[in-house]
C-alpha cells in the first residue's frame, strides 16, 4: 500500500476531500420522518429489506427504528 501511495497511506478524509461532485450526486434527499411500523414488525423490516431501504439483521433494524421514533417525538416536542 505504501508503495502504490508513494510511501503513504491516505486517510479517509483524504480520499473524500477528492471527490469531484457530478450533478447526479445531488439528486438525494434526506428522509426526517422516522419508518411507521404498522402491524408486524418482521413484516415491515422485510418490506424494507426487499425495497433496498436498509442492509441491517432485523434486531438492529429495530433499535435504529425505535431510537428514530424517540428522537423525532423529542425534535416535536422541543418544537
Amino acid at each position: 500500500m505504501r508503495e502504490d501511495c508513494q510511501g503513504r497511506i491516505p486517510s479517509l478524509a483524504d480520499w473524500l476531500g477528492r471527490i469531484q461532485p457530478e450533478p447526479w450526486m445531488a439528486n438525494g434527499r434526506i428522509d426526517n420522518d422516522p419508518t411507521q411500523i404498522v402491524g408486524d414488525p418482521r413484516a415491515a423490516w422485510v418490506e424494507a429489506v426487499t425495497g433496498h431501504q436498509t442492509i441491517l439483521g432485523f434486531e438492529e433494524w429495530l433499535l435504529k427504528v425505535s431510537v428514530e421514533h424517540v428522537q423525532h417525538r423529542q425534535n416535536r416536542a422541543a418544537a
